[in-house]
């Protein structure tokens, strides 16, 4: 009896201490200090906007409203508490070394070119850094990378066979009659499938902001207003996903993030939290970048509400022994400005996520200029893109013309001090300048 009781304890035992270390490496409990963190989040309510599905880069101008200005400083609050002040979440994601004040060395944000995502930094800048005058960074550079989408015509085609295909045929079909309900109700004059977005996106605003002034339209029951927000969610995501778009989107900012990362993970002096102000085709290209298939129920088969976002967070393990990658999302809720942070997935290693993003975190710009050309491509379509160099402008390092001056600099102060001691030495202190320079051209430049 005492051998079986014994036999028992001990099983237990080990039970307990396997579940330990599966917690430790797989779970939240495991993760250590967070080293980087990079914040992808969508801009704030703005006003409607019309989408061209034939054309990812064509859209009707929009402008932030006074409540996507609300939305992005709460969620720049949010991650003040998160990874800047450790107030939120137990401090599991505050940033090693990270101080309360602004500082070029600790943050960096970017945007896109246009005015909604503009706005929206800012005023995610100034829930982050109240009352501090924080620069944004909207070069070509920052836009290519955080609208590739847009940018590669091969995209485009290959959203064209997914509106050709078997599966998009079916829903056609199915939600034909729904559909065509809008179009009688004078509701919309275009209810094809391809560009529900649009549908979608009024009674959006009809419903949860008035400031969009979007008022020619009924506000939706309950239960149609869901069958128009799924049938987007359908259209969006699946066009958008690693099936149908492959990771084209979403490799330039993703070998963005993993170079940082590396250099975060070498010690290298680079800004450790980054935001990066974006669209929800960012967020869905940069999933199926990163090896995420579409799957119902998860972030991957919804638009992300105004102001959500995704994280990416560099950790070391609690004995420093390693790296760790987590996936996260802070979603809210489309009537509130509270931000609900969501584990997605953990890498147990640094390795371990390099190898599932190796095919989209190595891409050059070559490569990538090469597979989005398509037969009907023109050069002029990718010459800002493929025909810059944009080798170091995400980095901290020297711009290449700030490089040459320093260089130009440099070089003639060493030839002013060669220039000198040779006047010194041949103590000729009373001849002309001209013939000092000559003197020098003539005798010594060889020599030296």
């Amino acid at each position: 009896m005492a051998f079986e009781s014994s036999k028992r304890h001990c099983i237990l035992s080990l039970t307990c201490v396997l579940i330990a270390v599966t917690l430790g490496f797989n779970g939240v409990q495991g993760r250590g200090p967070v080293l980087g963190a990079f914040v992808i989040h969508r801009h704030g309510a703005r006003s409607h906007l019309v989408k061209n599905a034939d054309d990812l880069g064509s859209e009707s101008h929009a402008v932030l409203l006074a409540a996507g200005v609300e939305q992005m400083n709460a969620l720049g609050q949010k991650l003040r508490k998160m990874y800047i002040s450790g107030e939120d979440s137990n401090g599991d994601y505050k940033i090693t070394g990270i101080g309360n004040q602004y500082s070029g060395a600790s943050f960096r944000i970017e945007s896109s070119h246009l005015q909604r995502t503009l706005a929206s930094a800012t005023a995610t800048s100034s829930g982050l850094y109240p009352n501090e005058v924080v620069p944004l960074y909207a070069d070509s550079y920052a836009n290519h990378r955080i609208r590739a989408y847009a940018a590669c015509p091969m995209i485009n085609d290959l959203q064209e066979e997914f509106f050709e295909s078997d599966e998009f045929a079916t829903k056609k079909d199915e939600t034909e009659a729904f559909r065509n309900s809008f179009l009688q109700a004078g509701y919309t004059d275009n209810a094809a499938l391809e560009d529900w977005f649009n549908v979608y996106d009024r009674f959006l605003l009809r419903e949860f902001y008035p400031g969009s002034q979007v008022t020619d339209i009924p506000i939706l029951n309950e239960s149609m207003s869901a069958q128009v927000e799924e049938l987007a969610f359908w259209v969006e995501s699946r066009k958008f996903s690693k099936n149908y778009s492959k990771i084209l989107g979403g490799s330039p900012l993703l070998k963005d993030i993993v170079s940082i990362m590396k250099e975060l993970k070498q010690g290298k002096k680079t800004p450790p939290l980054r935001v990066y102000s974006a669209h929800y085709p960012t967020i869905l290209s940069l999933l199926a970048a990163m090896g995420f298939e579409y799957e119902e129920g998860t972030i991957t088969s919804r638009i992300p509400t105004f102001g959500s976002s995704l994280l990416i967070n560099l950790h070391a393990t609690e004995n420093g022994s390693k790296m760790q990658v987590s996936i996260d999302t802070l979603e809210r809720e489309e009537s509130g400005l509270v931000y609900t942070l969501t584990e997605v997935k953990t890498y147990d290693s640094f390795g371990q996520f390099l190898e599932s993003v190796s095919a989209a975190s190595g891409y050059e710009i070559g490569s990538w200029c090469q597979q989005c050309k398509t037969k009907s491509t023109e050069q002029g379509d990718l010459d800002e893109i493929c025909t810059g160099d944009f080798s170091n402008s995400s980095s901290s390092e020297m711009s290449p013309v700030l490089a040459g001056f320093i260089g130009a600099l440099v070089t003639f102060v060493v030839c002013a001090l060669v220039f000198g001691w040779f006047i010194y030495s041949k103590r000729k202190r009373f001849q002309t300048q001209s013939y000092a320079t000559d003197n020098y051209a003539s005798k010594e430049f060889n020599d030296y």
